[in-house]
C-alpha cells in the first residue's frame, strides 16, 4: 500500500492532537495536584475541599483549569503558611469555567505571606483568570505588625492576565482583590474586581500597585464597589511606595471601551498627575475615589489627569451689603 506511510502520518498527528486536548477530570485535592503535577486541561467533577495538612498547589508547568461549576475551598480558617490554593512559580496557568452560569469558585484561602495572595500567589510565570470568581478569600502576614495585603491574588514577579471572571468579597489590609510588586505585570481587559474590603484608612481594597510595575486596562474591564472597613471609595489604587508611577497603561490589543469603568485613587493625591497617555475621549470611564479630586482633560494634550478640584470655584460668590442704620 503506497499510501500507507501517508495515513499512518495523519493518524499519528490525530492522536497527538487528541492528547494535547484530553482533559483530565478531578474529584479531590490530591487528584487536583497530582493532575497540574503533570501540566495540561484539567476540569473538576465535583467540589473539592482541601484537607487538613494540605497545602498549596504549586505550578511550574502549563495547565488550564476548568471549574466547571465547581468550587475549590481551600477551607483555612486562619492565617496559614502556604494556605493559599495555588503559587505560581515559572509556570502558566488559566483559570476558566465553561458552565453556562460561570458561578465556579476559589474559596477559602487565608495565607500567611506578606506577599500577598490569599488565594492565588504568582511568584512567577503567568497567571490568566478567563472566568469563575475568586472570592472568599484573606491574605495576613503574622509576623509583620499588620503588613497583611493581596487577599486574592498577590503579583511579586509575573504576570497577571484577567480577560474575565469576578474577583469579590476577599480581605486584606490593603489590596484586598490585588496587590501588584513592582516586579509583576498587572493587564486587565474583562472581568470585574468589586465589593473587597481593606482596613479602614488603607488604599486599594480592588487594587494596590506598588512601587510602579506596569498596570495595563482594556475592553470592559470593571473595577468598582471596592471599600474600606469604614465604607470609603477604595479601588485602583496607583502611585504607592518609592520610584512609583501613577500612569496606566492603556492596551493596543484589547482597546479600551465606553463600557469599562475604572474607580481610582493616586495615593499621593499630587495635583494633575496624568494617569495615561492617551484616550481623553474616554475621560468619563475614570472615576475619582476621593471627592477631593476630579478626571480632567488639558488642551493640547491627549492623556487624562488626575486633579484637584477647584473648591472656591464652586463657592457662589456674594457681593458685600451695605446696610442701612
Amino acid at each position: 500500500d503506497l499510501h500507507y506511510p501517508l495515513r499512518r502520518q495523519r493518524q499519528m498527528c490525530i492522536r497527538d492532537r487528541k492528547a494535547d486536548d484530553a482533559v483530565t477530570t478531578v474529584s479531590s485535592w490530591n487528584e487536583l495536584k497530582n493532575a497540574i503535577s503533570k501540566g495540561g486541561n484539567i476540569q473538576l467533577g465535583n467540589d473539592i475541599v482541601a484537607e487538613t495538612g494540605n497545602s498549596a498547589i504549586y505550578v511550574s508547568n502549563t495547565v488550564t483549569v476548568d471549574l466547571a461549576g465547581h468550587t475549590i475551598d481551600r477551607g483555612c480558617i486562619k492565617a496559614t503558611l502556604n494556605g493559599n490554593t495555588f503559587t505560581v512559580s515559572g509556570g502558566d496557568l488559566t483559570i476558566k469555567d465553561t458552565s453556562a452560569a460561570q458561578a465556579g469558585q476559589i474559596t477559602g484561602g487565608y495565607n500567611d505571606n506578606n506577599c500577598g495572595g490569599g488565594c492565588i500567589y504568582v511568584d512567577s510565570g503567568i497567571l490568566r483568570l478567563e472566568s469563575g470568581i475568586l472570592t472568599g478569600n484573606k491574605c495576613e502576614d503574622v509576623d509583620a505588625n499588620g503588613v497583611d495585603r493581596g487577599g486574592a491574588v498577590g503579583v511579586r514577579s509575573g504576570t497577571f492576565i484577567m480577560t474575565g471572571g469576578k474577583i469579590s468579597n476577599n480581605e486584606a489590609s490593603y489590596g484586598a482583590g490585588v496587590i501588584v510588586f513592582r516586579s509583576g505585570t498587572f493587564i486587565m481587559t474583562g472581568g470585574e474586581i468589586t465589593d473587597n474590603t481593606c482596613d479602614a484608612g488603607k488604599n486599594g481594597a480592588g487594587i494596590y500597585v506598588y512601587e510602579g510595575p506596569s498596570v495595563t486596562i482594556g475592553g470592559n474591564a470593571k473595577i468598582y464597589g471596592n471599600r474600606t472597613a469604614d465604607g470609603m471609595n477604595s479601588n485602583l489604587s496607583v502611585g504607592n511606595g518609592e520610584s512609583s508611577s501613577t500612569i496606566i497603561n492603556l492596551s493596543t490589543d484589547s482597546p479600551l471601551t465606553s463600557e469599562a469603568k475604572i474607580c481610582i485613587r493616586v495615593s499621593t493625591d499630587s495635583n494633575g498627575k496624568q494617569i495615561t497617555t492617551s484616550c481623553k475621549d474616554l475621560k468619563d470611564v475614570f472615576v475619582s475615589d476621593n471627592d477631593s479630586y476630579e478626571i480632567t482633560t488639558k488642551d493640547g494634550e491627549e492623556g487624562i489627569f488626575y486633579t484637584k478640584k477647584n473648591l472656591l470655584a464652586a463657592v457662589p460668590h456674594h457681593p458685600l451689603q451695605h446696610l442701612t442704620i
